[in-house]
């Protein structure tokens, strides 16, 4: 009895230690993707196309953002999935799907409206980004979501939650290899649809989605494959750099997509023993959920002054920088205001 006790609990404990490290990765996947929105969204400006506010053209930054562009949003879908696999399959959460829907209403759709209506919506009119009213402005792109800016991610992630939720059981008992491919065809005509409620960014994502439920479930044996093959993460970023600047291809995008973020993944395989002893990957790590809230509209003000005051390409480097900086400060600051406030819970969704 004594013997079978102790094998129960190393047993046990190396179960715990499995999800402490499964629980790490992603943690660290979702601080690195953070920090890869705020620069890609900075870099835009300076891309074919830019961003809200046009600034001059510079090579290396369209390239950077094309690259980035290429995977950091799939990833952030598919660390997504990964997460709701590990709690609903290790942590058995989730089991009651009405407090789910609940708590999901809570973390993604309350801070969608609040941040919408009072955050986004005053700086895009205020900075004159938007030709609509505000009332027209809250109406097409908040409530219809057609362009809610960065917090179309919420609106999406949502209901990809509720719809796999839904369908979890099924799927479990299903041909899951079956279902992916699907998946990955309604992704591929996914711009088909209307441009209204997201449906677009839910049918695109679902794969993504359904990507990450399957990495967490074999997360084992992918970290088995991977091991030191080092060349992966050269092979892979040569490929993508290839497709984003010279092919424009749905699937293949949507394969550079995969390859970007198993790319990503072995980078963050083999440093992040390195990575968690930066002081702070801790500050982003407590606080990612808020950076991504409200790092676009700073940086919005902030490109608006950088074009008022003429500040060319000669200084692209120092702007690009400062900008970082002063946006992940500010945001972090932001979301320390609002956990002062008693609405802390409610905006951001804690």
């Amino acid at each position: 009895r004594i013997i079978k006790k102790k094998i129960k609990i190393v047993s046990h404990n190396k179960i715990s230690e499995e999800q402490n490290m499964k629980q790490q990765d992603y943690t660290i996947i979702k601080v690195i993707t953070t920090i890869l929105v705020v620069i890609a969204h900075i870099t835009r400006f300076y891309s074919m196309g830019g961003g809200a506010i046009k600034m001059e053209y510079n090579f290396l930054l369209h390239y950077i953002t094309l690259f980035v562009y290429s995977f950091h949003m799939p990833l952030f879908i598919c660390v997504s999935g990964a997460i709701f696999s590990f709690c609903i399959n290790n942590k058995k959460k989730y089991s009651d799907f009405r407090l789910f829907m609940i708590k999901k209403w809570k973390r993604l759709m309350v801070p969608y409206f609040l941040v919408g209506i009072f955050y986004v919506m005053p700086v895009m009119c205020a900075l004159k980004i938007t030709k609509l009213n505000p009332i027209n402005y809250i109406k097409e792109n908040i409530i219809l979501s057609k362009d809610a800016r960065h917090l179309w991610f919420l609106w999406t992630l949502f209901f990809i939650f509720i719809i796999f939720r839904m369908f979890y059981h099924r799927y479990e008992k299903s041909n899951r290899l079956f279902i992916g491919v699907l998946l990955f065809f309604i992704s591929f005509f996914s711009d088909k649809l209307p441009n209204i409620f997201q449906l677009q960014g839910i049918s695109y994502y679902l794969f993504f989605f359904c990507l990450g439920y399957e990495f967490d479930r074999n997360k084992k044996k992918i970290d088995e494959f991977l091991g030191n093959r080092k060349w992966i993460v050269i092979l892979g970023w040569i490929f993508i750099s290839f497709v984003v600047l010279y092919t424009y291809n749905r699937a293949l995008n949507l394969i550079t997509a995969v390859i970007g973020m198993l790319c990503l993944y072995q980078c963050i395989r083999i440093t992040k023993k390195y990575i968690i002893q930066i002081k702070i990957y801790k500050w982003i790590e407590r606080d990612s959920f808020g950076i991504y809230l409200f790092h676009p509209m700073i940086i919005y003000v902030l490109f608006y002054w950088v074009k008022k005051f003429g500040f060319g390409l000669k200084y692209l480097i120092i702007v690009c920088v400062m900008i970082f900086v002063i946006t992940m400060i500010a945001s972090m600051l932001f979301v320390k205001i609002i956990r002062w406030t008693k609405y802390g819970k409610l905006i951001i969704g804690e």
